[in-house]
């Protein structure tokens, strides 16, 4: 009674304690029982047989009377304690069992058996125990019949193994050394007893896992499938991806009709009033629909009238979407998410050991969701910072980008005005023929690169002519190129395009060229030089598809004043920069999109023999689709 009343919830191992004290009293108890302390004899009565009281009799009625209170008092507490309304049921029904069973059982027999005049009705009351019990058992999944059953089946095949061996060693003993020596001797029993102990743990490993699968094959395989997919759950970094990941594989593999999950918006704080939201909060356990309908129905909570109005709410909406359970997304002790899913194709009740999992599940997605979060987060960062970057860009060629933008006008203006006077001659003509379309054209290219840069970042993978995109640069800076009197020689090969999100790749050129600009103040000379390669690195080993260019390498050289050494190990550190008014952001923000891209971004300096000059070489490989 005492192991029943606290396998219904679960143990710790110091409340397993006063099971263990409890079956080692009655073990006392058995063999004092032998004595004839407890009962002397049986003498017929009036209604059935009776005990004769020995000395120690009044000892057993107290350690009975104390148990079955001590489990009484238990249960009671555990009532209180636990939060799960399918908990509550549970316990609530044994209670009642059980003190039906002690009230109308073990009253009346322990009263006729001290010799006092009463009907012993402990065999009727033992029917209304099983019945009330039972009905538990369907209902709410009383101390979990199932798993009883699947330890009942493996403890009685341990059982049999451990006879088996027992008897197989004292067969062979018998059969070496014959009948006498082989029952009594206490190396054979010590031999058993070390055999059983070193097979014990495998053996019952082994009976659980064949249990489980010939017995309970459907619940294992999607344990064990759930449990080894919930902990892939975190490599996974895009939250769309992961969230229907999450709710397909949950539905497919337990045979649930429907699912989704629900993701708690903190900033504009929708459903935060919602009374299943208030519920998980509040509770942090799972949320059974059929539970709560049911306790609707007894009247548990028509004594709290706006409580019962948000439950009726609540409890309409989910059966109207045919939402059976609510799985709360538990982040550091804060609710971030709601998994709800449907019923069981099969139709069957979900199981404790189904919420259990389930649970697990929500416990692994929540430390998923939350990285795909921050990942997000961190991308819509870096977008920010890249725009940023390139804005700052554009601002230091403000003056660049008004002069090249008004030479061209300047020029047509200038035949515009000159048109009403000079329209019949023929040279004034062919010169306007000749140089407005070009300017026109010269401007439109320049504000096509311009918009071209400075428009927000996409995502796509595209593929990218290297050689055009540095052409297009070029023209956007020809007018700071002219201003510090910078001659740019290039060198391009012919290389392969490459698969990557050009307009990243251009803020990249873009600040690698302005970069070598800026840095000769008196002139001096850019060189820009593309190759192909088969390895990322000269250095590295060549790509073991020989024969094949994997990689370009874009070099870009200037003679300008170099960067020191000290500098070298801080140039790509964010926010480290030697300009007035510079972010620091440029070099920094180039080196994390080569890196995304897959390839290196390396700088030399100084690299001519006056200590001045720098070089980058940028590599990138050809497909980047993976």
């Amino acid at each position: 009674y005492v192991h029943a009343s606290k396998t219904i919830k679960f143990i710790h191992s110091k409340r397993r304690r006063a099971i263990y004290i409890s079956y080692i009293i009655s073990f006392v108890f058995v063999v004092i029982n032998f004595t004839g302390y407890f009962v002397t004899e049986l003498v017929r009565r009036e209604f059935a047989y009776s005990p004769k009281i020995g000395l120690l009799y009044g000892l057993s009625l107290l350690n009975l009377l104390f148990w079955t209170f001590y489990g009484l008092v238990f249960i009671l507490r555990s009532y209180k304690k636990t939060k799960l309304i399918r908990e509550k049921n549970q316990l609530r029904y044994f209670f009642i069992a059980a003190t039906i069973g002690i009230v109308f059982g073990m009253l009346p027999n322990t009263l006729f058996g001290l010799g006092i005049k009463i009907y012993p009705i402990g065999g009727f009351s033992t029917v209304a125990y099983i019945a009330i019990v039972a009905y538990a058992i369907v209902q709410y999944q009383l101390m979990d019949i199932e798993i009883i059953i699947k330890k009942g089946i493996v403890y009685g095949s341990l059982t049999a193994s451990i006879t088996v061996i027992y008897a197989l060693i004292v067969g062979i003993f018998y059969w070496i050394f014959g009948t006498t020596f082989a029952q009594g001797s206490l190396l054979i029993n010590g031999l058993a007893a070390m055999v059983i102990a070193i097979t014990f743990s495998p053996l019952k490993n082994n009976i659980q896992l064949a249990v489980d699968k010939i017995f309970f094959k459907d619940k294992y395989d999607y344990s064990k499938t759930l449990r080894d997919f919930s902990s892939a759950l975190t490599s996974i970094l895009d939250l769309n991806t992961l969230l229907n990941l999450i709710v397909n594989k949950v539905t497919d593999i337990m045979h649930i009709d429907k699912g989704y999950i629900m993701l708690l918006d903190d900033k504009n704080e929708k459903f935060q009033d919602d009374y299943l939201v208030e519920w998980l909060k509040r509770n942090k356990t799972v949320f059974i629909r059929e539970e709560f309908e049911f306790n609707l129905e007894s009247g548990r909570f028509s004594n709290k009238e706006d409580e019962y109005k948000k439950i009726v709410e609540t409890l309409t909406n989910l059966k109207k979407q045919g939402i059976s359970l609510a799985v709360p997304i538990i982040y550091k002790n804060e609710l971030i998410g709601i998994f709800n899913l449907g019923s069981k194709m099969s139709e069957d009740m979900y199981s404790s050991n189904d919420i259990a999992l389930l649970t697990t599940v929500a416990n692994q997605a929540s430390v998923a969701i939350e990285n795909a979060k921050l990942y997000e987060e961190q991308s819509e960062l870096e977008k920010s910072l890249h725009q940023s970057d390139k804005l700052v860009a554009l601002g230091t060629l403000a003056s660049s980008i008004a002069h090249e933008i008004r030479n061209p006008l300047v020029s047509i203006k200038t035949f515009t005005q000159l048109l009403p006077q000079k329209y019949e001659s023929k040279e004034f003509i062919q010169k306007f023929n000749d140089i407005v379309p070009k300017e026109v054209e010269r401007l439109e290219n320049f504000l096509s690169e311009l918009l071209n840069y400075s428009k927000r970042s996409k995502t796509e993978i595209q593929q990218i002519n290297i050689e055009e995109t540095i052409n297009g640069l070029l023209v956007l800076l020809s007018s700071e190129i002219s201003r510090y009197k910078v001659k740019v020689s290039r060198e391009f090969r012919n290389i392969p395009k490459i698969s990557g999100n050009g307009e990243q790749l251009r803020q990249v050129f873009m600040n690698v060229i302005l970069n070598a600009v800026q840095s000769m103040t008196y002139g001096g000379k850019l060189s820009i030089r593309t190759n192909a390669t088969p390895s990322p690195d000269p250095r590295w080993v060549a790509s073991p598809l020989k024969g094949e260019d994997k990689f370009v390498e874009i070099e870009f050289e200037d003679t300008g004043c170099g960067i020191p050494k000290e500098h070298m190990n801080s140039l790509f550190n964010p926010f480290f920069t030697t300009k007035e008014g510079g972010t620091g952001l440029g070099l920094s923000i180039s080196r994390k999109i080569v890196k995304d891209h897959k390839g290196t971004i390396e700088v030399k300096s100084p690299i001519l023999p006056d200590g001045t000059g720098t070089l980058f070489i940028i590599r990138l490989p050809v497909d980047n689709s993976a």
